[in-house]
Order: C-alpha cells, then structure tokens, then sequence
C-alpha cells in the first residue's frame, strides 16, 4: 500500500516509539523495511512517540516520573535525537496519556525543552491532545509545539461502554 500510495503523502507518522520507565530511555521499534518504504516514497517521516505499555496501557505513572526528572528529560530528549537522526525523521509526533492534572505545568515546561533541542537540530515537533483534559493546556502547548493534534476520536471503541467513537 505504501508503495503505491506513497508518492502522494507528506508525511507518515509511524506508531514506532515508547517509553515504559521515567528514567528517560526509548524503545524504538522501526522495522527497516517500513522505513526503507517511507524513504522511497519521499514522505516526511514523524515517528509516534508514547507512553503505552506493550500490551497497550497508558503509562501515566511514568510519564509523570520523567515530568520530575529533569536529568531523565534530558536523557529522553538525546535518546530521541539519535533516533529521529538515524531514521532520517524531519520530527516527533509526542502521544503522551494518562496525565494527571498536576502535571499540566511540567509537561508544558517538558514540551518547551524538547521543543528547542528539536529546532536547533531542524527538526519539527507535533503534540497530540485529548479533548478537555485538565492535565493538557492547549493553548501553552500550542505556544511551543509546531502543531497540535486534537485526538477528537477514541471515545467509545468496541470492548469498552457503548457510545460514539467522536462526539464533536
């Protein structure tokens, strides 16, 4: 599909990174032959970054640990860096969840750090925000990111309570 489709995107946003742990470490799960396709279609690649456990749980406890950690920031955002460089990525895509609401000012200060590191090496930075979440200021987080992308979906989905997928 991205063979053929490939040649008319603009960028691809490959579910491929996540963290478990606050100490700043990344786990990076790129297949070469995804990315070998994103670079032949010429797409702008901006890998997902998040916080999601293999089995698929949001990691909020972690998450906050790096919001405290400034050394583990640092360490995250190098860690991300090297990753980005080495897939040939022009940014990040920050999916970062189960936030609590005391942490809305360190994850804003959190986004400011990455943001800089990323413009000085030319890199963009895009942040995803879920929908009237104390713990996400959209509009700090607008002021430092690239751009930011409303996760207006996900509601309701088939295991869980009945609803609709968006309600907007």
């Amino acid at each position: 599909w991205l063979v053929e489709v490939g040649p008319g995107l603009d960028i691809a946003f490959p579910d491929t990174m996540t963290f478990h742990t606050g100490d700043g470490a990344i786990v990076t799960a790129l297949s070469p032959r995804c990315l070998q396709l994103m670079r032949r279609a010429g797409c702008g690649i901006m890998p997902r970054v998040s916080n999601i456990d293999p089995v698929g749980n949001w990691e909020g406890d972690a998450a906050g640990e790096l919001l405290r950690d400034q050394a583990a920031q640092v360490r995250f955002v190098e860690n991300l860096v090297t990753h980005l460089k080495a897939y040939g990525a022009i940014g990040a895509n920050i999916d970062i969840e189960s936030l609590g609401p005391q942490d809305a000012s360190a994850y804003v200060d959190f986004l400011s750090l990455l943001a800089s590191v990323l413009h000085r090496h030319g890199l963009y930075l895009t942040v995803d925000i879920p929908l009237d979440e104390e713990a996400y200021d959209p509009e700090a987080i607008a002021q430092v990111a690239d751009a930011v992308v409303l996760m207006a979906y996900d509601e309701h989905y088939g295991t869980g309570a009945p609803g609709p997928i968006a309600s907007l």
